[in-house]
């Protein structure tokens, strides 16, 4: 699977990495499973709403990543 960030996605994802390297690395490691195994449980992968193309993945358990498909 191929992932493409939006503008909005880096700048957010810059300021946090900035702040808290560990999380960088977090993130970078998850979207890297997300790439090679998007079914794997630690994503916690999980459709935000039927009908629509929103999914979410959990970084930890007060951060999510939401994309589309």
């Amino acid at each position: 699977m191929e992932i493409k960030a939006t503008a909005n996605f880096e700048a957010k994802e810059g300021r946090l990495c900035r702040k808290n390297k560990a999380l960088g690395r977090l993130i970078a490691n998850k979207l890297r499973v997300l790439s090679v195994f998007p079914k794997h449980p630690s994503l916690r992968l999980h459709k935000i709403q039927s009908g629509s193309d929103a999914w979410s993945i959990s970084i930890n358990p007060k951060l999510r990543i939401l994309f589309c498909l």
